[in-house]
């Protein structure tokens, strides 16, 4: 049911915690042509100021490239892209699978599009996932 399963990265990008800061990231990535496929945003009481942008793109060096060079703090996290059918019961299928060998998520997000869906995992255990997931 999981269409393909890779290795890849995410960028992360610690932004303020204020109206239109992400705006100004995803402007900026848009004004070089690169393409988010999938993202989340939060913030956390414990750091009120402070907000995260995860997400995956078509051009990572590019990407990480511009947004330090406009100063912005970015890291890249080591991530496991699905790609699946966007039907009822895919993604339950794929958790399964990584559950059934015990792997952790720390987190995940995604997106679709039409009768694709597109998912990024994040965990400590990526090779072993790698190898459930592939099934």
């Amino acid at each position: 049911m999981v269409d393909v399963v890779i290795q890849d990265k995410e960028l992360v990008v610690e932004i303020n915690n204020e109206p239109g800061a992400a705006a100004i990231v995803f402007d900026l990535l848009g004004s070089g042509k690169i393409n988010v496929d999938a993202m989340v945003a939060y913030s956390s009481n414990s750091a009120p100021k402070q907000a995260w942008l995860h997400f995956h793109c078509d051009d990572l060096p590019s990407a990480r490239k511009m947004l330090r060079k406009a100063g912005y703090k970015v890291t890249a996290n080591p991530v496991i892209m699905l790609k699946l059918a966007n039907r009822p019961g895919y993604m339950a299928t794929a958790l399964k699978m990584a559950a059934a060998k015990m792997i952790d998520f720390e987190y995940a997000y995604g997106s679709t599009a039409g009768r694709a869906g597109f998912v990024v995992l994040r965990t400590q255990q990526v090779a072993k996932a790698l190898r459930a997931l592939q099934g």
